[in-house]
């Protein structure tokens, strides 16, 4: 496979490694680094699709189910179903209310059906012709919503606290995936903390969470990725899919010691704490689970690929761009799918490609820039989100790495040069041209402009990167842009970005007018037309191409709805999830108390195959929560003058026949279920043991069926309980393994206690976490001691000060500077009726941070000498002024000054008065800003 770059002067690239990466391009003409044997094989065996009919080989995808749901609406019932990929184009269907037939004849210009008679409580099912009788299963039934929207209720983590400062959760990016392999989805959300954190903004940060949930709202599981995971778009990228072909999804992270899996094993070390001062992590293993789609449980983990090593080899050395993680997931072979994890992609990008086989990660390929091969021309090319697409039509994927175009061997396909992105969009954007586009915008003026011309906003070529067309930008930062069908005038999809000198512009590059809709975040398919909406923040607006005005035509407004992830604005998910081939978004609500997935209930005259079994759009919605989430795209236009819908070209799992027992613990009892597919069985009986005592084995009854349950309301908190099955009855079942499953109560007994010192200067900082107490007393003790190698001694302890119940940090005025300490914070427990204790924790010397600063009027202005005395390790001094005793509105006099040193300020205004402070950066990342000080009137 060639390589091509984007036609530019070697002169007017301005950075070093970009003019090596453009010269090492032109001088290679294909790629000649060995394919593993599985890829050699593959090779030999798949015709390319450009060059035949069909696809010899076609893409696994997931066998769903109708997806039948009924919409309340003023008008009556909308009943809104899945057509699948391998329905017959000449079948249409019939829908009943209360078994009763509505239809006269088959439906089959849409999946859609308005029944002005419908009613609360009415009970609906569809068939396409051929079938003789309605089948009674949960996916062939539906009754209407009592709401606009599906409420999934959900588990908000509790309020918690670090190093005296509380914060809460809020439900932020979401996915989904068949997890229990019954055809229709769940819906995996993770939780985010109020302290989350900009890789470039340094501070400590609340656990992360990750629960999945059934769309009737039972909470599946939940994963605690722990304190060795920092919180923030750019760190945990999850990816949902079923990667084996089993019928169940599974799920992958980036993990750390301490994680916690969905059955309450740790991984790692449980007590490791690799955080710096500066609230990063920069020290430490790290890993790539896998973790069971049904039970949360972690099947394997190995070392996470690749390992952060040489911290500033990224780029910097605080911690920001070592930790810019993307993921996705990628037909590789044309078959089957397999997992993308990435670090980087401001400087060096590694993508490491994984495939699940028996349970285990089997490694496909590592793409690194730091080797060569014509591969550097990707370094620095990265996006703040991916793209999967075959671009070049050969029925494999390619990854869309900003810029650039990785191919499906692991190899470069090529690179347009232009730099770090925070948008792009990948489909058959202009449809009057052969193949796919994409639209990207860019970031770096010094990067995107080329011989005088910039490439800001552009749309190129998705399997050479050539240019097909630009705007102008003015040299400007373009953080965002969309491309999508608004307008019917112009062929294919309309594109604009947050530029207003780039203005709107059709599919061919032709310029429709300088007004564009003012938002530029996210889209779906929402009304009954083949055009496509605006989504932004909680609202979905309609293009008035006439009038140029968006249009609300949902307002999250009304229903307490909220975005996610700031002024990105993005749902929780946008996805055709269920109903016709339209689109679904998901909100929180502004309280987190629940999960609200709105369908449309406008009628439809259009009929399309579920776009989740269109392998792009689909594996769009499994990396839709990475990063700078971007909206999906299939890999056909589907636009206003869309002529056909393409075959998927996909083929459904066959899934062997599976059981698996889950048991799933609340605060009072455990629920145990079997779950199962095509496996021919009359129930199980169920055992118990406590773990590690195989003696406390009991038998607690029997479930009767290949589903159902059990509920066991004889356990206790703090005690981990395996339960078992053996299958009974029907076809021969003992080849099925039907596995044990562990857990406990999610109430605990056991009191959790951490104790810091936040501060090493009077007053001293105190700071505490507790969980699973009821606190009637908090008392704190001291003990002064000569240094820290005399062992901690609580007998010699005094009693210097208490605080409230329901306190989380408290100061110690009484210490005096260049003392030494031990302190304990102690609680009286109601919960056992007994005192709780801290283990000691150490004050080195108390000292008193000094700036020693002067200020003295001479002839030019004011003179400032200073020495910084007693400051942790500084990077960095700036010194600021104000008119006021305050940091706000101040202006710097110098962004590097020494630790101790003079100078004189000439910026100065005769008959002012100004203070002076100091803005320090330390060695870790973290600032200081002193008080205003040393005020003077020139």
């Amino acid at each position: 496979m060639k390589l091509s770059y984007i036609n530019t002067s070697l002169n007017s690239l301005k950075r070093p490694w970009l003019r090596k990466a453009v010269i090492s391009v032109c001088a290679l003409t294909a790629l000649s680094a060995p394919l593993s044997q599985a890829h050699q094989q593959h090779d030999n065996k798949t015709q390319d699709c450009a060059e035949s009919q069909a696809c010899k080989i076609k893409k696994s995808v997931e066998d769903l189910d109708r997806g039948l749901v009924v919409i309340p609406t003023a008008s009556g019932n909308a009943i809104s179903w899945r057509l699948l990929q391998k329905d017959p184009a000449n079948k249409g269907f019939h829908v009943f209310r209360n078994g009763k037939k509505l239809t006269k004849k088959p439906l089959e210009s849409a999946t859609f059906f308005m029944d002005s008679q419908g009613k609360a409580g009415d009970k609906y099912q569809v068939m396409i012709e051929g079938e003789h009788h309605l089948q009674d299963k949960k996916a062939n039934n539906a009754t209407a919503w009592n709401k606009a929207y599906l409420s999934i209720p959900l588990n908000k983590p509790k309020s918690d606290s670090i190093l005296g400062v509380v914060h809460d959760y809020s439900a932020n990016d979401a996915s989904v995936a068949d997890l229990d392999g019954d055809g229709d989805y769940e819906v995996i959300v993770k939780w985010n903390p109020s302290n989350a954190k900009d890789n470039s903004q340094s501070g400590y940060t609340g656990n992360v969470f990750i629960d999945a949930y059934t769309l009737e709202g039972e909470q599946l599981w939940r994963i605690n990725l722990g304190k060795n995971i920092r919180a923030g778009a750019h760190y945990t990228q999850f990816i949902a899919y079923d990667f084996d072909g089993d019928g169940r999804a599974e799920i992958a992270m980036k993990t750390a010691d301490g994680t916690v899996d969905g059955r309450g094993t740790v991984i790692g070390n449980a007590s490791a704490d690799y955080r710096n001062s500066g609230g990063y992590i920069l020290n430490g293993p790290e890993y790539l689970t896998m973790f069971d789609g049904l039970s949360g449980e972690a099947l394997d983990t190995i070392d996470y690929v690749p390992q952060r090593g040489n911290v500033g080899s990224w780029g910097d050395t605080y911690g920001n761009r070592v930790d810019r993680f993307l993921a996705g997931v990628a037909y590789l072979n044309g078959e089957t799918p397999s997992l993308l994890m990435a670090r980087g992609y401001y400087t060096r990008a590694v993508v490491s490609a994984f495939d699940w086989v028996d349970g285990k990660f089997t490694s496909r390929w590592v793409f690194d820039t730091n080797n060569g091969n014509g591969d550097e021309i990707v370094y620095g090319q990265g996006a703040h989100s991916l793209s999967i697409a075959d671009v070049d039509n050969d029925g494999r994927d390619e990854i869309i790495y900003g810029a650039a175009t990785i191919d499906d061997n692991g190899h470069a396909l090529y690179s347009t040069g232009l730099g770090h992105g925070d948008a792009l969009h990948v489909s058959d954007i202009d449809p009057t041209r052969p193949g796919k586009e994409i639209f990207m915008v860019h970031e770096c003026p010094a990067c995107y402009t080329k011989d005088g011309m910039e490439y800001g906003v552009e749309l190129h070529d998705a399997a050479t990167g050539q240019i097909i067309w630009s705007r102008p930008t003015n040299g400007g930062d373009i953080g965002r842009g969309v491309s999508i069908d608004i307008d019917p005038r112009f062929p294919g999809n309309e594109n604009w970005s947050s530029s207003a000198v780039a203005g709107l512009v059709a599919a061919n590059g032709q310029l429709i007018g300088d007004v564009r809709p003012p938002q530029v975040n996210f889209a779906l398919w929402w009304d009954g037309d083949l055009s496509r909406e605006i989504l932004d923040g909680n609202k979905i607006y309609k293009w008035d191409y006439e009038n140029n005005l968006s249009n609300v035509i949902l307002n999250g407004d009304l229903y307490s709805a909220v975005s996610a992830n700031g002024t990105k604005a993005t749902p929780a998910l946008s996805a055709d999830i269920f109903g016709d081939w339209r689109e679904e978004v998901i909100w929180a609500k502004a309280d987190s108390s629940e999960l609200m997935i709105f369908s449309s209930p406008i009628p439809t005259q259009q009929r399309i195959p579920t776009l989740m079994q269109n392998p792009q759009y689909r594996t769009a919605i499994a990396w839709q929560n990475v990063g700078y989430n971007q909206p999906p795209h299939p890999s056909f236009y589907l636009g206003s003058d869309m002529q056909t819908v393409p075959d998927y070209q996909v083929t459904e799992a066959d899934a062997a026949p599976w059981a698996k027992l889950v048991a799933r613990g609340d605060a009072t009892k455990i629920t145990v279920q079997l779950h199962s597919h095509n496996a021919k069985f009359q129930g199980a009986l169920i055992f118990r043991e406590i773990e590690n005592d195989p003696n406390s084995r009991i038998s607690l009854g029997r479930i009767i069926g290949e589903q159902g349950q059990l509920i066991d309301t004889q356990v206790v908190p703090d005690v981990n309980y395996i339960y078992s099955a053996e299958l009974r009855g029907g076809k021969p079942h003992t080849q099925l393994a039907v596995g044990t499953s562990k857990t406990q109560l999610t109430v605990s007994l056991i009191p959790q206690l951490e104790f810091s010192i936040l501060n090493n200067k009077v007053p001293v900082q105190l700071a505490w976490r507790t969980a699973n107490m009821d606190i009637r007393a908090i008392s704190i003790y001291r003990a002064e001691v000569t240094n820290n190698s005399i062992p901690a001694d609580f007998s010699t302890s005094q009693l210097v000060g208490s605080a409230a119940t329901d306190a989380i940090a408290w100061q110690d005025s009484t210490a005096t500077p260049s003392k030494n300490y031990y302190y304990w914070v102690e609680f009286d427990n109601a919960v056992s009726n007994s005192l709780v204790r801290s283990e000691p924790v150490y004050v080195a010397t108390i000292l008193q941070p000094k700036t020693n600063l002067v200020s003295s009027k001479v002839a030019n202005g004011i003179s400032l000498s200073w020495q910084l005395q007693d400051f942790p390790a500084i990077r960095t001094v700036e010194i600021y002024r104000n008119t006021r005793a305050q940091a706000s509105g101040r202006t710097r006099v110098i962004a590097s000054a020494p630790q101790s040193g003079t100078l004189v300020d000439t910026g100065v205004v005769a008959g002012t008065t100004y203070w002076y402070m100091f803005k320090l950066t330390m060695t870790d990342g973290t600032t200081v800003n002193t008080d205003p000080e040393a005020s003077i009137t020139y």
